[in-house]
């Protein structure tokens, strides 16, 4: 180094100029290369703040005798670091997992050409790795109990018989494939129905794959009823059941109203998921042999409730043979005064029948030898009617006819006399009126005649169908009825109904009547009954 001196007598000594002069950006590098280094360090984190890029950490030594002697340091774990440990190990680095823990991690020392010096985490001892695990899982335990969904599951009451199973299982995993066979025989007994739904158990979206294979299993419960959800799979790598440990997924398995059984194949490994199911098993396999424990125990119990019930029914049958056996006596007894009483009733309503029978024969006989006397006398009228009533209509009408000659030739003189007089017409009107009443009384007298033989011959013809033909009084009689069975009471009936029938004492005749005095000629008389053949 050479050295200029331009000092003058009473000035400042002279400065030295350097030989090498660095830009600044030489100058860091050539620091970083000589700083930088590599070294495991244990140190407690004292203070964590989540960065852009990371998390700045915070290094202290706890060992120190007083907080002047300690030691401090400001690290920063990288987002790569982070995700490597989340992937590979399934630890999710935060600030509340590493405040005030004891950790080892690689450091890296050097200078940064913004920041000037850093220490730069690159790796986590693997001990520390599984403590920070232990520590998370412990705060997810503290979370979960504070929230009441830690032991929900143990609460559910195992369900009592097991019909429906939702099995939850990566696609094409060993442990399906171990246990699916046995299941499907269980399904074809006819013993249970399985559904079987593939969900992803490891990568990214593993955790929000089994969340929703979980709500499937709710709506299956709600729609069509489910009494077990099984979650299995064939064993793994350690990293590959982190995130059975997951918080979220671990409030979807308590939430469900329906008992989770788990068989995750991994005995070293025991995630959350494991202490938060009704029931964890070690494999699948193992999960089966608990289902048939199940089923088992369900085919005992319904076997003594067989027993149980045959034996009370037995009890039951024993106390109630006394009673029936007495309640059976009594209403035979009962049953056999009702017949009793019944007989005695029957045969006092036989006697009073016989008597009722009795006085109906004698009323039969007494009506018997009255309807033979109207017939005797009825028949004696009806043969003298005929020739009475046409004497009785000839004398009225010739009486009738005489009058009316007499009232006209009165009439006819008088009005001779008293012609153009109002006088003459009311003596006429006089005289009408008293022929119309004289005709009048002459018909009524008439039709009472006709009357009272139409009421005999009805009279006779209803009693003679009340009685059978043996009930006619004796040879010669018989009974006249139509087509319809009607009694025909009058000849007039017969003559208009051209046919009858005759019923005599040994049995029925069918007759035709026929007019041999006009026939054809209806302007003719009616004949009389000695004009008539049958």
């Amino acid at each position: 180094m050479t050295t200029v001196s331009t000092r003058e007598p009473g000035t400042d000594p002279p400065t030295t100029l350097p030989d090498r002069v660095l830009s600044l950006a030489t100058f860091l590098r050539e620091c970083h290369h000589a700083v930088r280094r590599t070294e495991w360090v244990a140190a407690t984190v004292s203070r964590v703040a989540p960065v852009a890029a990371g998390l700045r950490l915070d290094l202290g030594e706890a060992e120190a005798r007083t907080p002047a002697e300690a030691a401090a340091l400001r690290a920063f774990i990288p987002t790569e670091l982070i995700r490597t440990l989340r992937d590979t190990e399934g630890v999710v680095l935060d600030a509340a997992l590493l405040q005030g823990a004891r950790i080892v991690v690689q450091v890296t020392v050097g200078i940064h050409k913004a920041y000037g010096f850093e220490a730069r985490v690159t790796a986590i001892d693997p001990r520390i790795v599984a403590k920070i695990i232990d520590r998370q899982d412990a705060l997810v335990r503290e979370r979960l109990r504070a929230e009441g969904l830690w032991d929900a599951q143990g609460r559910l009451p195992p369900p009592r018989i097991v019909r429906r199973i939702m099995v939850i299982a990566p696609r094409g995993a060993d442990g399906l494939g171990d246990v699916e066979p046995g299941l499907r025989r269980l399904e074809a007994a006819g013993v249970l129905d399985l559904v079987i739904t593939h969900a992803a158990f490891s990568g990214v979206d593993a955790i929000g794959g089994l969340i929703a294979a979980l709500g499937r299993a709710d709506d299956q419960r709600s729609c069509h009823g489910l009494d077990l959800v099984w979650l299995i799979r064939g064993g793994g790598v350690a990293s590959e059941f982190r995130p059975f440990c997951d918080p979220e997924l671990l409030r979807a398995v308590a939430r469900l109203r329906i008992p989770v059984w788990t068989g995750l194949g991994h005995a070293s490994t025991q995630p959350l998921i494991q202490e938060v199911a009704a029931r964890a098993f070690t494999t699948p396999t193992a999960a089966l042999a608990g289902l048939h424990d199940c089923l088992r125990a369900e085919l005992s119990a319904a076997r003594r409730a067989e027993v149980e019930v045959r034996s009370a029914a037995r009890a039951v049958l024993a106390e109630a043979r006394p009673l029936l056996a007495a309640r059976v006596e009594a209403g035979t007894h009962a049953a056999r005064a009702a017949v009793a009483a019944r007989r005695a009733e029957i045969a006092r309503a036989a006697h009073r029948g016989e008597a009722a029978l009795a006085d109906v024969r004698f009323e039969l006989r007494h009506r018997r030898a009255e309807l033979d006397r109207l017939a005797r006398e009825f028949s004696g009228a009806l043969r003298e009617l005929p020739a009475t009533q046409r004497g009785l209509l000839a004398a009225s009408a010739h009486e009738a006819r005489g009058r009316l000659r007499e009232v006209l030739r009165g009439d006819t003189l008088e009005l001779g006399r008293v012609r153009g007089t109002n006088a003459a017409l009311a003596y006429v009107e006089r005289q009408r009126t008293e022929l119309d009443r004289y005709e009048l009384q002459a018909v009524c007298a008439l039709q009472r005649l006709a009357g009272t033989a139409r009421a005999a011959l009805s009279h006779l013809a209803e009693g003679a169908a009340a009685l059978d033909p043996e009930a006619l009084p004796g040879p010669g009689w018989c009974l006249a009825l139509d087509d319809d069975g009607a009694p025909l009471a009058t000849a007039a009936a017969l003559r208009a109904q051209g046919r009858a029938h005759l019923i005599f004492r040994d049995g029925p005749v069918a007759v035709r009547v026929e007019d041999t005095t006009h026939p054809g000629d209806h302007s003719k008389p009616s004949p009389t009954a000695a004009d008539m053949t049958l």
